[in-house]
């Protein structure tokens, strides 16, 4: 098992296999942008073929990713623009001051936001000094004398460093854009005393919290960490009762952002509705049992 710098990634196994691309640690795909997943494909297709330089490479160009999604996602601005230099064609900015200035819009969740800042400070000039090294290996320049190129070791740093402030920077962005409510569709866990967390191994985070008394049974279903779902197992319900918007809404609204309004009745047994704030629609599906009845919350993107 490794250290997280950070603190939040779950470690796991190196895969040492060649042959196919498996992710070098247990862990769920986190990665909500389309960029930054392709960056993160890169970096473990490179690593597995022992393309150390180029998985140095592009861990440090997902960082820089990173940053720019956070912030946009965050403030509808280009962080390039807003903080960066006009080059000849388009604004840049240096990975490390784009990791701080991303930093600096999350200061009121961070109590000790100084020693925060540090950290990133420290953890961004380490990528930005051993990605020097990729710089020097004979791949990247052209020279008369060959150059020593980066060992395994030195791209997992850099690798497991940039994988770690990517899950951190998404994170801060998560709790940013959901300060309404905790335990809604598309936050992050919050545990209470009355869930009892469940894990696919004895090694991976809980992607399961049930809570479980005599009314119901409630599970939450996580992708590291984030609620995807909910599903409310009412054990005791008359078969009887009429299903319309308004008994949905009394049973579901605690689990749906504070902006959240119905659409539309999809079916007699499914619903829509729709969260301004998050863009996010949201799918109820109710089925009713001999005793009780079961809605499953979920989030999509686009209209049924």
């Amino acid at each position: 098992m490794g250290i997280s710098l950070i603190g939040i990634t779950p470690w796991g196994k190196i895969m040492r296999s060649r042959n196919d691309y498996t992710d070098f640690r247990y862990r769920a795909d986190a990665f909500l942008s389309g960029s930054i997943q392709e960056k993160s494909h890169d970096m473990l297709i490179a690593y597995n073929q022992e393309r150390y330089g180029d998985a140095i490479s592009m861990a440090k160009t997902m960082l820089e990713s990173t940053c720019a999604y956070v912030f946009h996602a965050a403030t509808g601005k280009e962080l390039a623009v807003e903080f960066g230099r006009k080059g000849h064609s388009d604004f840049t900015i240096n990975m490390y001051d784009g990791a701080i200035h991303t930093l600096e819009l999350f200061e009121n969740q961070l109590p000790n936001f100084e020693k925060s800042r540090q950290i990133i400070r420290d953890a961004a000039s380490l990528i930005a000094s051993i990605s020097d090294l990729r710089n020097d290996s004979s791949s990247n320049h052209g020279g008369r004398i060959r150059s020593n190129p980066p060992s395994e070791v030195e791209a997992l740093l850099v690798m497991e460093i940039s994988e770690d402030l990517t899950t951190t920077m998404l994170e801060l962005l998560h709790r940013y854009k959901y300060p309404d409510k905790e335990n809604v569709v598309g936050s992050f866990i919050t545990p209470e005393p009355s869930m009892k967390p469940y894990s696919s191994n004895a090694k991976s985070r809980p992607n399961r919290y049930v809570i479980d008394d005599d009314v119901w049974n409630i599970s939450f279903e996580l992708i590291d960490g984030i609620i995807e779902s909910i599903t409310i197992n009412f054990k005791k319900f008359e078969l009887q009762t009429a299903i319309d918007s308004e008994f949905i809404w009394n049973h579901v609204s605690d689990y749906l952002p504070n902006d959240t309004e119905y659409e539309r009745q999809i079916s007699e047994n499914e619903f829509q509705y729709y969260s301004n704030v998050h863009d996010k629609f949201y799918s109820i599906l109710v089925q009713k049992l001999n005793i009780g009845m079961i809605i499953t919350i979920s989030a999509f993107e686009g209209s049924l």
